[in-house]
């Protein structure tokens, strides 16, 4: 069972930075209940988790370092301002995000679209709220797997999320939680 923030994010780090990162988090966090699957920061925000259930296969879409996540959460959310944010597989493998946003930008701006789609299939990755985040199939990240790109919903075009370009999917969700968590601002291209 987990203990402590620490011990459930802990898959989540691979350098110092990380772990820093995660003492921060650490050190704010006021309730953590790994049976009640919630953790609840200072400034009241808080996120959910389900623990892992076993092995999820891993789907081809989806980059290895997205799909390790699932060996640290079965899911994890947050409130988006309306829908969720986080992390999630489906029995397939697939993410749980939905990639509707790159489907409505199709329509509005088809060319630049194409090029995108001939670039390689287009995936939804983690769940953006009202926005959409998706692997990036025209760029890679340090690690050779699709890099991120984020779309607004608030009519926004397809937007490189090149600050977590040395960072594989465990690293992003991790600055994702903190940027939520605790307003830190890691990945200054998204918002939700």
């Amino acid at each position: 069972m987990t203990e402590s923030l620490t011990a459930l994010l802990s898959g989540l780090c691979k350098t110092d930075e990380d772990r820093e990162i995660l003492a921060a988090l650490e050190a704010v966090v006021e309730d953590f209940q790994p049976e009640g699957e919630i953790a609840t920061f200072e400034n009241g925000m808080e996120f959910e988790f389900n623990s892992p259930e076993g092995d999820v296969p891993r789907h081809p879409d989806v980059p290895a370092s997205f799909h390790a996540i699932s060996k640290v959460f079965g899911a994890v959310w947050w409130d988006g301002g309306g829908p969720e944010v986080g992390w999630a597989l489906d029995d397939d493998g697939e993410p749980e995000a939905d990639g509707w946003l790159f489907d409505e930008m199709r329509a509005e701006e088809p060319d630049e679209f194409a090029k995108i789609e001939a670039a390689g299939k287009v995936t939804a990755s983690f769940m953006g709220g009202q926005n959409g985040l998706f692997f990036d199939p025209t760029r890679k990240l340090a690690n050779g797997e699709p890099a991120m790109a984020f779309i607004s919903h608030e009519g926004g075009g397809w937007e490189p999320v090149e600050s977590v370009n040395d960072l594989d999917y465990g690293q992003i969700l991790l600055r994702m939680i903190s940027d939520a968590m605790i307003e830190t601002d890691y990945i200054p291209e998204i918002y939700f």
